[in-house]
C-alpha cells in the first residue's frame, strides 16, 4: 500500500511540474509581429529582445499566472514600465492583449 501510495504522489507531482513550464518552454525562440517589422527573442533564461528595424529592446519576461506575461524592458525601453499582457500561445501563433485592449499577433520565426 505504501508503494502504491508513493506511486500515485509521485505521478501528480509530475502532473504539476509538467503543467507548471509549457508556456516558459514554449515561447522560447524567435517571432516576427504580424503587419510589422518587429522581431521578438525569447530565452530560456528569461531574457527578451525585441527589434524594429534599426532600434532594439533589451529585458525580462515573466509568466505571473496562467494566461498572462509581464514584460520589463531596459534601457529606453525602461520608460514603459512593466506591461503585464493578456497572453495565448498555440503552436505557431501567440496572442498578447494590453490593458487598453490592443491586441498583437506573433508568428514564430522559421
Amino acid at each position: 500500500m505504501k508503494a502504491f501510495t508513493t506511486s500515485i504522489l509521485a505521478a501528480f507531482a509530475l502532473i504539476l511540474t509538467s503543467c507548471s513550464k509549457p508556456e516558459q518552454l514554449a515561447i522560447v525562440g524567435r517571432w516576427n509581429e504580424v503587419g510589422t517589422t518587429t522581431v521578438g527573442a525569447f530565452h530560456e533564461d528569461g531574457t527578451v529582445e525585441f527589434s524594429t528595424g534599426a532600434s532594439a529592446a533589451r529585458g525580462k519576461y515573466s509568466f505571473i499566472a496562467e494566461g498572462k506575461i509581464k514584460i520589463e524592458l531596459s534601457g529606453k525601453g525602461a520608460a514603459l514600465g512593466p506591461r503585464v499582457y493578456q497572453f495565448t500561445l498555440s503552436g505557431d501563433k501567440m496572442a498578447w492583449i494590453d490593458i487598453d485592449g490592443q491586441r498583437s499577433e506573433f508568428l514564430r520565426a522559421q
